[in-house]
């Protein structure tokens, strides 16, 4: 279990803002913990405005969430607020909604990532309305990069609140050296994972098709509830960002777990 941990929202008074907040103030409780919303108001009107109403939301609630949660309004640039507030609060996590993504984003990136990219703290990202009763199962995909473990730090730290089986899955490369790393990876992974006592599962696709269409297939297969991977700006491969708009946008519309890798690295 998280000690006494902090959840950050930023909060645009939308209804997936609303749903996500839900989201924190629930992992709140299970956890004692404290939720944190923020807004980024852009003129002094939008400021007020959004204090009074964020204030009337919070004397809604009922008497333990009154005492958990704390709001916060700020003028600045969106995504360097949000870093800098996760950054000084020292939160565990970031909790925030993401609508999927428009063509332009698709080429340009979410905005979702955009914060990912900016930021030291976790984000769990969740696609539309989104609930998460349960987290029984959480895939993490990973390749031969060694970026790719950067999410396990803050996995360890979700996976032990819902107790969670996590499934490790890789996918065989042709390409010798790659597949070897890929073989190393793996075993990191797990004798991380099991160094602080979690159940682990090791898979490894055929790829017979793209990654990301195995991947999906899995996800499926195993009733995913969750998807962890690392979100890296400097790699020798395709922009992983791409990747993690993907699965973002996948099917099954999962919660993604991830962290900006430069920034958050693992600890072995």
């Amino acid at each position: 279990m998280l000690k006494s941990p902090i959840y950050l929202v930023p909060y645009d008074f939308s209804e997936i803002a609303e749903s996500t907040f839900v989201m924190a103030l629930s992992l709140a409780k299970r956890n004692n913990g404290t939720v944190y919303l923020l807004h980024i108001a852009k003129t002094e009107m939008e400021e007020m405005k959004a204090q009074s109403e964020m204030n009337d939301m919070v004397r809604n609630l009922s008497e333990e969430g009154r005492k958990r949660v704390f709001v916060k309004v700020l003028r600045g640039n969106l995504y360097k607020s949000v870093a800098i507030a996760g950054e000084i609060l020292g939160a565990n996590l970031s909790v925030m909604g993401t609508h999927g993504m428009s063509c332009m984003q698709r080429l340009l990136g979410s905005n979702a990532l955009k914060m990912v990219a900016m930021s030291s703290t976790p984000y769990l990202l969740l696609v539309k309305e989104q609930k998460l009763e349960k987290v029984d199962t959480i895939v993490m995909p990973f390749s031969f990069v060694e970026d790719t473990l950067f999410v396990l730090d803050a996995l360890v730290e979700f996976a032990k609140q819902y107790e969670s089986i996590i499934h490790l899955v890789g996918y065989y490369d042709k390409v010798e050296w790659q597949n070897k790393q890929s073989l190393e990876n793996q075993k990191t992974a797990r004798k991380f994972l099991e160094k602080r006592g979690l159940s682990c599962e090791i898979v490894n696709l055929p790829k017979d098709k793209s990654f990301e269409e195995e991947l999906s297939d899995y996800l499926f297969k195993v009733n995913a509830d969750l998807i962890a991977a690392s979100y890296f700006k400097n790699s020798i491969v395709p922009p992983p960002n791409s990747f993690i708009q993907v699965m973002l946008d996948n099917d099954h519309l999962l919660p993604m777990l991830t962290v900006n890798g430069d920034a958050f690295k693992v600890k072995v």
